[in-house]
C-alpha cells in the first residue's frame, strides 16, 4: 500500500514537471522576450498564471480596459493579452527589479501601458520594502516627500481617468497588503469595476 502511494505521488510529479515545461516551452515561444529569472518566485508566478490558470474567467467576456495591479514582471499582462488582445491593458508594478523585466517582457505589445507606481487611496509617495518573501512580496509604505521614497503613488481614479475610459472591465489586485489601503478611502472607482481578482499572497 505504501509503495501505491508513493508511485501515485511520484506520479503526480511528474505530471506537474511535464505540464510546467511544456508550459514554459509554449509561453516562451508565443511572447518573446520571456524572462524568468532563475532563483526568484518568477517560476512559481509563471506557473500560476500559465499552468494553473488562476486568471481565467468562467464567463465569456469581451474587456476594453484591464488594470493589472501588482504586475510584478508582466506575465498576468502577457495573459490578458493573449486571452483578449483587443483590449487595453495597464500594468503597474513599483519595485525597480521587477519594472524592468515588466518591460523587457511587454514591450513588443503596444496595447500594455507601464505605470511604474505603487497602487494607494490617493497620489503619495512610497517606499518600497523587502519583507524577505522574494520577488513578488515586494511591499510599500507612505512616507513623507521629504523622507527617503523610491516610488510614486497612484489611485485607481486617477488612472481610470487618464485611461479614457469609463469601467475597468477586469481589474487585477496582487499588491501585497495595500488592498487595505485601496479600499480605506477615495474609491469611487469601486462601482465601475466589472470583474475583479484580488489575490492575497500564499506566503504570508
Amino acid at each position: 500500500m505504501a509503495n501505491k502511494q508513493f508511485i501515485i505521488r511520484l506520479l503526480k510529479k511528474l505530471y506537474c514537471k511535464a505540464r510546467y515545461l511544456l508550459s514554459l516551452r509554449y509561453y516562451s515561444e508565443k511572447y518573446k522576450p520571456l524572462i524568468i529569472r532563475n532563483g526568484t518566485s518568477d517560476v512559481e508566478v509563471f506557473r500560476q498564471v500559465f499552468v494553473q490558470k488562476d486568471y481565467k474567467l468562467p464567463i465569456k467576456i469581451n474587456p476594453r480596459l484591464i488594470i493589472d495591479g501588482g504586475a510584478n514582471v508582466g506575465y498576468t499582462s502577457l495573459w490578458f493579452t493573449g486571452k483578449y488582445p483587443n483590449a487595453k491593458i495597464i500594468a503597474i508594478e513599483p519595485e525597480e527589479g521587477n519594472y524592468k523585466v515588466l518591460e523587457e517582457n511587454t514591450k513588443n505589445y503596444k496595447n500594455i501601458e507601464r505605470i511604474k507606481a505603487g497602487l494607494w487611496h490617493r497620489n503619495t509617495f512610497l517606499k518600497v520594502v523587502d519583507k524577505g518573501y522574494g520577488e513578488w512580496g515586494f511591499m510599500t509604505e507612505e512616507v513623507d516627500q521629504e523622507q527617503e521614497w523610491n516610488v510614486k503613488a497612484i489611485d485607481l481614479n486617477t488612472i481610470l481617468k487618464n485611461s479614457g475610459y469609463e469601467e475597468i472591465d477586469i481589474l487585477k489586485l496582487d499588491i501585497e497588503g495595500a488592498e487595505r489601503e485601496i479600499f480605506s478611502t477615495n474609491y469611487d472607482w469601486l462601482s465601475k469595476v466589472n470583474a475583479e481578482f484580488n489575490f492575497q499572497a500564499q506566503h504570508y
